[in-house]
């Protein structure tokens, strides 16, 4: 998300300082409109707009066109809404991997599954993924959260969707 915000307070203040010197340029071009510094106000106006036009048009990359809905916590507490924050933040800083509010709501349904609907549970099972480096969430025993028992090969370079089932050796 860090990423995110970088780069559209880095575009929304070229469109800033865009719109200003748009402004600047209008009231000098409305001082001197039948004298030879109107076709270079002109000149400078239409260069400034086609800028302006040119951020705007990238500040629209970066948003999103559909409104993102309410994402709710399936726990209730601070400990709980700290470690989704930081999985979410490790997805964008480790895969530059952001979650749209809907996949959001999705991913944490299933946390709330896979952890049988235990905080302390689901808490651990996004810390597992961290630990272990996996872009992926699937589910995983209690014995493969306190190291008991060894996960069965997954391979991170094969984990393209956030929720992904580990590979099981034939």
């Amino acid at each position: 998300m860090f990423l995110i915000r970088s780069k559209m307070k880095e575009l929304w203040d070229k469109l800033s300082q865009a719109i200003s010197d748009y402004n600047s340029l209008s009231e000098e071009f409305q001082q001197g409109l039948s004298e030879p510094r109107t076709i270079k106000a002109n000149k400078k106006l239409l260069e400034k707009w086609n800028y302006v036009v040119r951020l705007h048009n990238e500040y629209d990359r970066v948003v999103e066109p559909i409104q993102p809905i309410e994402v709710k916590m399936p726990f209730k507490g601070e400990e709980f809404l700290e470690t989704w924050t930081m999985y979410k933040e490790y997805l964008i800083e480790n895969y530059q991997r952001y979650l749209g509010s809907r996949q959001e709501m999705i991913v944490l349904k299933y946390v709330k599954k896979y952890s049988k609907n235990n905080v302390s549970k689901a808490i651990a099972i996004l810390e597992f993924h961290i630990l272990h480096n996996y872009k992926g969430l699937f589910p995983i025993s209690d014995k493969q959260l306190t190291g008991e028992e060894p996960l069965k090969d997954v391979d991170s370079s094969d984990q393209t969707d956030v929720l992904q089932t580990p590979k099981k050796k034939l």
